[in-house]
């Protein structure tokens, strides 16, 4: 049984989606995202199907603050495969971009790149997760 959930999500509207598909906790506590879909170029390329719940919606929540030229900022690093081996590192990379100078307009090395990405020599804070 499928169903779809738009991210950022409330907690009742996640609780709520969990109930209709049957996961309860008990019986079936596993869930499997078939597709991902969104605004963030290249971020469906870093997830995979098992991943929580709880920490997509809370990366959706850290990547709708964003402002536009933060969210090509994002792209740009998720292009270069740096910081994207889990939601984690992805949550991590979106509270961290200050780390990074992005210079959009300017040709990359790979032809589908628009804009130029220096990383700055500076130490990330790491967040907690809920």
């Amino acid at each position: 049984m499928g169903e779809t959930l738009k991210f950022p999500a409330t907690t009742e509207e996640v609780q709520a989606l969990l109930k209709r598909i049957g996961v309860d906790g008990v019986r079936y506590e596993e869930i499997f995202i078939t597709s991902f879909d969104g605004d963030v170029l290249g971020l469906y390329d870093h997830l995979g199907e098992y991943e929580s719940i709880d920490e997509l919606n809370h990366l959706a929540h850290v990547l709708s603050d964003l402002d536009q030229s933060d969210i090509e900022k994002f792209e740009a690093v998720i292009d270069s495969g740096e910081y994207t081996g889990s939601v984690h590192d992805l949550i991590n990379l979106a509270q961290n971009l200050d780390c990074y100078d992005f210079y959009p307009g300017i040709s990359g090395t790979k032809p589908e790149t628009n804009g130029w990405l220096t990383p700055k020599p500076q130490r990330w804070s790491s967040v907690s997760l809920p």
